[in-house]
């Protein structure tokens, strides 16, 4: 027992002494802290780079200045827009003058090669002449594409003419677009047909179809302009078969 108080003794023994020398630590940081600035004194940015100009009272201070810096951010912002500003004016700058550049060395170039100033001649036409010019050019456009058109007609033709002579002619199934486009085509059709048969249905059931009226009628009209039968709605299936050609032909 008397072992164990002792033991217990010297512990709390030493643990106040580490107090002793952790207070006397503070306290001297605490003196050093008051030594090097005294708190509530004016601060400028540039002190913000060095933390052995603040101490804990100066808070204030501090949130003062960040202030002053965050005004300062948002002119730097400003002046950075107008820069990016400034160097794309100066960048269109660059490329015309580079254009003037190249302009001059071509004109100097015509002043002693004679075959390059006629070439200059022929590119810069007097507004005379550019009329003739464009005309010129979309004649060429068209007959370019009526020589295209006579190759495509040729390369055809040659096909048949082979297929023709080998008497097996090639059956190209039609694509699923165009079977596609062929149904398409022929249910328009069917509803088209059907919207014509309901309106005369609606006509024919608004008739009065009596003996009397067969018998006021005018004698002098004939017996087949009478009996001339009406061909109102073409047969789908001719309809479909138009169109199917039509799909199979484009």
């Amino acid at each position: 027992m008397q072992s164990e108080c002792s033991f217990m003794v010297s512990r709390l023994t030493w643990e106040f002494d580490n107090l002793k020398t952790m207070a006397a630590r503070a306290t001297q940081q605490a003196a050093e802290l008051k030594s090097k600035k005294t708190p509530g004194q004016s601060h400028v940015k540039a002190d913000l780079a060095d933390a052995t100009k603040w101490a804990p009272g100066d808070i204030k201070e501090y949130g003062r200045v960040m202030t002053e810096v965050q005004g300062d951010i948002k002119e730097i912002k400003e002046q950075r827009k107008l820069l990016k500003q400034s160097l794309k004016e100066l960048e269109s700058s660059m490329l015309k003058a580079g254009t003037r550049k190249e302009e001059i060395i071509r004109f100097t170039r015509a002043q002693t090669d004679s075959e390059f100033a006629k070439m200059l001649k022929i590119r810069t036409l007097g507004p005379e002449y550019l009329e003739t010019q464009s005309q010129l050019r979309r004649d060429i456009r068209t007959m370019r594409d009526r020589v295209q058109k006579l190759e495509d007609h040729l390369q055809s033709s040659k096909k048949r003419l082979a297929e023709l002579k080998t008497g097996k002619p090639s059956l190209k199934a039609p694509s699923l677009d165009t079977v596609n486009r062929t149904f398409r085509n022929i249910d328009i059709s069917i509803t088209q047909q059907s919207g014509d048969v309901a309106k005369l249905q609606q006509r024919m059931s608004k008739l009065d179809i009596s003996s009397n009226v067969i018998g006021s009628r005018d004698k002098r009209l004939s017996e087949s302009s009478v009996k001339k039968p009406s061909a109102v709605i073409p047969h789908v299936a001719v309809t479909t078969a138009a169109a199917l050609n039509a799909e199979r032909s484009a």
